[in-house]
């Protein structure tokens, strides 16, 4: 049997979006941007590239408008859910942190994203010389 599972996201005034649950794991919102931290949501994502069934892309999608922007690592990465870290003083602004596994080069690779340019690509990554098992991963916390 063949069953597919949706989320389905509300945004203010009761307007909403549902996504496939099968394109996406569960969307991370940005906490300390009250009161609008709900209009937007970060999450993985699975593209037709990847060669696996997990996911291989980071996905930023505006609730109300359904915009969205996607960086696809590729066929052979799976990514993890990467966190948002804002920029203090500048509401909306800062960056999306992760890891990725890379089974090609069987190495983990942290990316920093501009978050406003997810699409873009990462402003910079470093490459671990091993790989880091999946799971780990944490919040980030201002000093």
């Amino acid at each position: 049997m063949n069953r597919t599972g949706f989320l389905r996201l509300i945004g203010v005034g009761g307007s909403g979006l549902v996504l496939p649950a099968s394109m996406t794991s569960a969307p991370a919102v940005d906490a300390q941007s009250a009161p609008d931290w709900h209009l937007e949501f970060r999450s993985t994502a699975r593209t037709a590239s990847s060669a696996h069934p997990l996911s291989n892309a980071v996905l930023r999608r505006d609730i109300e408008t359904g915009e969205a922007a996607l960086f696809d690592f590729g066929a052979n990465v799976i990514t993890e859910k990467h966190v948002f870290v804002s920029v203090p003083g500048c509401e909306g602004n800062g960056w999306l942190i992760g890891t990725a596994l890379d089974l090609d080069r069987q190495v983990s690779v942290l990316s920093v994203f501009a978050a406003g340019a997810l699409a873009d690509g990462p402003v910079v990554q470093a490459r671990l010389p091993y790989p880091v098992p999946l799971g780990f991963h944490g919040n980030w916390k201002g000093a």
